[in-house]
């Protein structure tokens, strides 16, 4: 038999449908949407758009839906942060949702509405108030109910529209406005005009049509490979949602079993939210596929094949995370410098589970080299991370790391802090390093866990700015390295009266900031920039021994320091 031979009557004739026909297959549950699909993904812009499109006309493309009798399938009972409609397990045919997914759901929420989700949704952060919309009759323009504000009596709700008997209390409630005499008599004497604005809207929405493509199958494998290549196109689709849709059967969900990693061992440790496409990279190390090429159909079968293989890959997580606590003193997943770090140190555990205290030590060693000469910091290829892959995998089996070709390996001072560049984090947690005391107790001694944890808590607000913008003669002065600390962010206060006391801190908690008595001397008299200067040169200077040490340990046949 051919291939065209196989996929005859897979594909059937595209079917023109009214909008509100499929909608109300969506809400009797007769539509499902199957669990591999991805998540809501459309912001805000793009949803008020496909609203616009339907009242102009436009086009808005195909929908795809699988037709199976097969009722194995697990669906989605929520999205965003709505609970969706409870399927129809009696009916004969199934219809799941192949293709139109932000497309319908989009128009689902704000046209039938749903039931509200108790709890936040993993979906998105967005609220409830995002995806009800209204139409404003006199500006002529769709907008969310978490943007009016005040609901007027010319704001049309969307769910009103595709119901007749709620669209006449609408309209009637507008003339009325007109009717109460006052101030509203002025303000809605065009309420007739209005209401056939109205009229025009919901016809538009009643009226509307697309196609849709019945795929019918029993063969998941043949629909999961449509449903990648449709959405291929699309620039939402993430890797891991791919895979998930290449991989799924009724025995196995990635997702699932990455949210049961996530809030089982790896939650334990801290890490719940680690993001999932790092997963899928320690994932594709132990599969033994390319991990930046973007080739979710060769990751989908291998992992079909070794589906058990994401036990190991939790077991390799979970000691890359005990290691970056224990010796780095990191205490979450966001705090790593670059996330492309922990794929390879899981890569290492994956080599060797139980390293000795020499080769922990150079992996520590490798994690501050790469952060302080930028590693990840240019766009990643295949052929430059499989060099590093061989690094720490010879790191992990004892071995030295051969003299890096060309240029000695540099470090750059960092001129501005930003949390979110990796060279920020690692200022941060050397400033952990030095044991920070709190200034409402600058005579008591903290432990290194203690300010690790201060630091996972409340992550860039930790880094408090000391000197403001306001008290700084130069703009760049407040942006310094040496303009923040380590402290509870409503301590930054205290702090601040502390340094300007008529009596001296301790030495011990000036040194636990890393103040110098000139910087100190310099922040009681005023001279904020030059408090500013002397700790970011402190800060730079104690960087820089970190980053010869770590050299000389690593490359020993460089024979010295570089100049830096």
């Amino acid at each position: 038999m051919t291939v065209r031979e196989s996929l005859a009557g897979f594909y059937s004739e595209p079917q023109i449908r009214y909008l509100p026909q499929v909608l109300e297959e969506i809400s009797s549950g007769q539509i499902v949407i199957p669990k591999f699909q991805r998540p809501l993904v459309w912001p805000k812009e793009m949803r008020l758009a496909l609203l616009d499109s339907i009242l102009e006309g436009i086009p808005i493309g195909t929908v795809m839906l699988w037709r199976t009798r097969s009722g194995e399938m697990s669906v989605k009972e929520r999205l965003g942060p709505f609970l969706l409609p409870i399927a129809d397990r009696s009916a004969p045919v199934r219809q799941y949702l192949l293709d139109g997914e932000q497309r319908l759901t989009t128009l689902y929420f704000a046209l039938i509405g749903a039931q509200k989700l108790e709890q936040d949704s993993d979906d998105t952060n967005e609220p409830s108030e995002a995806f009800q919309v209204y139409y404003d009759l006199r500006a002529k323009v769709f907008v969310t109910r978490q943007d009016l504000g005040a609901v007027l009596p010319h704001h049309l709700p969307l769910t009103d529209m595709l119901q007749g008997a709620r669209l006449v209390k609408f309209q009637r409630n507008l003339v009325g406005e007109r009717r109460a005499g006052g101030r509203e008599h002025e303000l809605y004497a065009d309420a007739d005009d209005l209401v056939s604005l109205s009229d025009e809207i919901a016809d538009a929405f009643r009226q509307y049509k697309f196609p849709t493509v019945p795929v019918t199958s029993e063969n998941v494998e043949l629909v999961t490979r449509t449903f990648q290549r449709v959405n291929s196109q699309h620039v939402t689709m993430s890797e891991v949602h791919m895979v998930n849709a290449l991989t799924w059967s009724s025995s196995f969900d990635l997702l699932d079993r990455l949210q049961e990693m996530k809030q089982g061992s790896l939650a334990e440790l801290g890490w719940d939210e680690i993001d999932d496409q790092t997963i899928l990279r320690v994932c594709k190390i132990a599969l033994g596929v390319a991990v930046y090429d973007d080739d979710s159909e060769a990751v989908g079968k291998e992992l079909k094949k070794q589906p058990d293989i994401l036990g190991e890959v939790e077991a390799h997580l979970c000691h890359a995370a005990r290691f970056l606590r224990t010796k780095v003193s990191i205490w979450a997943p966001d705090l790593v410098p670059y996330t492309a770090q922990i794929v390879l140190i899981a890569a290492a555990f994956r080599e060797r589970p139980e390293p000795d205290a020499d080769v922990l030590e150079r992996l520590r060693d490798w994690l501050w080299l790469t952060t302080y000469t930028e590693m990840f910091q240019r766009q990643m290829s295949e052929s430059r991370f499989s060099q590093l892959l061989d690094d720490v995998r010879a790191l992990a089996t004892g071995e030295m790391l051969a003299q890096p070709p060309g240029k000695v390996p540099t470090k750059r001072p960092l001129p501005r802090f930003d949390f979110r560049h990796a060279r920020a984090r690692g200022v941060a947690l050397l400033m952990a390093r030095y044991k920070p005391r709190a200034p409402s107790a600058p005579s008591e001694e903290v432990t290194r866990a203690h300010c690790s944890r201060l630091l996972a808590a409340h992550r860039n607000r930790a880094m408090t700015q000391l000197i403001t913008s306001a008290q700084a003669k130069r703009p760049a002065v407040s942006g310094s390295p040496g303009a923040r600390v380590l402290v509870r962010p409503e301590s930054i206060g205290t702090m601040r009266r502390l340094l300007q006391s008529a009596e001296r801190p301790p030495s011990e908690f000036l040194a636990s900031h890393i103040i110098s008595y000139e910087a100190y001397q310099a922040f009681r008299d005023g001279d904020y920039d030059m408090f500013v200067r002397l700790r970011e040169g402190h800060l730079n200077g104690l960087e820089d021994a970190r980053f010869q040490r770590v050299l000389r340990r690593l490359y020993p046949t460089l024979g010295g320091a570089p100049s830096i």
